[in-house]
């Protein structure tokens, strides 16, 4: 009789455990991929001005911070070029996307041509 009741109550918990705890493993956080995916779904915006100050990993343009990373692409007359050769006071148009902590951070820029070309 008292195998019995282990028995039941072994049963028991192990149906719960096959249940239940991947239900709480869960916990509501996106996987990495998903992560990824997310932040290039969320709605981009556009932003152009002179570049007013710049460090290693981000510049301001129209009062607004916007973070670079490897995957920023930087184009002028059609052309590839790198964070470094951005300058302060280049006009360019930037497009951002926000980061899960809701930084800019910039997709591509596109730096206007110099006037002097």
């Amino acid at each position: 009789m008292k195998n019995r009741k282990y028995i039941k109550i072994l049963t028991s918990s192990l149906a719960f455990a096959l249940v239940a705890v991947p239900g709480l493993a869960y916990n509501g956080l996106p996987s990495p991929e998903r992560a990824y995916q997310y932040e290039e779904e969320r709605a981009s915006s556009t932003i152009s001005g002179k570049i007013e100050s710049k460090d290693d990993s981000s510049f301001d343009v129209d009062g607004e911070t916007i973070i670079v990373n490897e995957a920023t692409v930087f184009r002028k007359n059609g052309e590839e070029i790198t964070f470094g050769d951005v300058s302060e006071g280049d006009e360019v148009v930037v497009i951002t996307s926000k980061t899960a902590m809701g930084d800019l951070r910039a997709v591509s820029v596109e730096v206007s041509a110099d006037r002097d070309d």
